[in-house]
Parts: C-alpha cells; structure tokens; sequence
C-alpha cells in the first residue's frame, strides 16, 4: 500500500465517522429541541436515522475497497458500488415515505377514535396498506437492479447488443423502412435451449472482413467481462470421475 492509497483510505474513514457523528447529532439536537422532557423521538425518525447510517458505511466501505484490489477490478468494484446506492436509496425513500404515511395514518386513528360516532377502521386499513405498496413497488425497483432477479436470457440479449452496438466498428446496415419500423440495429435471438445451457446468437455488421475479424474477437472479450460484471455465468462442462473402489482411485 502506497502513500496515495494510504490518504484515500483515511480520508474515507474520517469523512465517514464525520458523516455518522454529524447525523447523530443532529438526532440528538431535534430531541432536545422540538420534544418535552418524558417525550421520545418517533420511532420512524430512528429507523430513517440508522437506514443512512448504514447507507453511508455501505458506500464508505465499497470506497475503501478500491484500494485492496487490481485496476482490472475498478470497473466491477464501481458497478456494485452504484447498485448498492440504487438499493440503499431506494430502501430510504420508502422508509421515509412509509414513515410519513404511519404518522399521518396515525393522527387520523388518534382523532377519530376520541370522536364518539367516528370509526377509524377505514383508516386502520389504509395504514397497513400503505405500507405494503410502498414496500411491493420499492421491491419491484430494487429487482430491476440485480440480474439474478432480471431473467437473464433478456438481460444476455440486451448486453449483447449493447456491446456490438457501442463497439467502434459495428456498422448499421438497416434500410430505411427498417429503421421506420424501428428494427434493432443489433438482431439477438435464443436459438436453442441446452441440457444446462441457453445458445445465444446476435447477428453484428462491419464494413469488411478486416472490422468484422477485429470486432468479433473484441466483442467475445467485452461481452465476457461484462457478462462478469453482471453476475451472469457461463455454463462451461464440468466432467466427474468416479472410481468403483479405492485401489483404482490410489492408482
């Protein structure tokens, strides 16, 4: 570890630790501020407190990693990165949200039940329910942000054809009426279904054979990485041996 890594690592750590401590503070001032002596803070506000805390370390620790491992590693370490943001962030917003919605629900309950002819089911019920759309749709945009749950046949397709397309040979060959029938530049299709594999083919145009040899054999690297970066295994054979006894397995 060099000197540089070395002030990275201790500027994230003290950033960090600044971060928390101003947080908590600030916790500790709205107590003492705005609620009476035998009062306590709601309980949402310290659920929202520590979903950032952990939120801010998450990100803080993702940061320190780039020291321990290769430059190769930066393009990997930087996608988790910006996915642990998406989900952390998303986990925050419907925390304060579904906050806001149990105080509100909850006012209204207090209200009508001190009412004589109010009855505060209905809003028992919106308050539960709230909560589970809240959470149902936080649920559906963190899944849209991990492969594993994404099917991964069409994320396969999709990187594919990304990577041909930004690839600085790829040609265009679409005729106009293609084009207004708004047809992929890149075809990619499932071609068959293996015994423990899914065969995958993109169709990829270049302007001779010199950009279409060098654009092949850069797409099979890129779409290998990013194939990685996206969790998205390749099924290569595996071949198990077994011996019928031990005298051939020690031979």
């Amino acid at each position: 570890m060099n000197t540089l890594e070395l002030l990275w690592l201790l500027v994230v750590i003290a950033s960090t630790i600044f971060l928390h401590f101003l947080i908590s503070r600030g916790i500790v001032f709205y107590e003492n501020r705005y609620t009476g002596e035998n009062e306590r803070l709601p309980g949402y506000i310290r659920t929202i407190q520590r979903t950032l805390l952990m939120l801010i370390w998450l990100v803080a620790t993702f940061l320190c990693s780039y020291v321990f491992f290769q430059e190769d590693m930066y393009e990997t370490i930087t996608t988790h990165l910006l996915r642990s943001i998406w989900i952390g962030s998303v986990v925050l917003v419907c925390v304060i949200l579904n906050a806001i919605c149990l105080n509100f629900f909850d006012r209204r309950i207090v209200e009508y039940s001190e009412a004589e002819e109010k009855d505060p089911t209905t809003y028992k019920f919106f308050k539960y329910f709230s909560s589970f759309v809240i959470f149902l749709f936080g649920g559906i945009l963190i899944a849209f942000s991990i492969p594993g749950l994404r099917s991964v046949a069409q994320s396969a397709l999709a990187i594919m054809q990304e990577e041909a397309m930004n690839h600085p040979y790829f040609y265009d060959n679409r005729t106009e009426s293609e084009m207004n029938r708004e047809e992929p530049a890149v075809r990619a299709k499932v071609l068959n279904l293996e015994k423990s594999s899914v065969r995958l083919r993109a169709w990829v145009w270049a302007r001779n054979y010199p950009a279409g040899f060098n654009l092949r054999l850069d797409l099979y690297k890129s779409i290998k990485k990013r194939f990685d970066r996206e969790g998205i295994e390749i099924p290569f054979p595996h071949l198990t041996i077994v011996y019928k006894n031990t005298n051939e397995a020690n031979q």
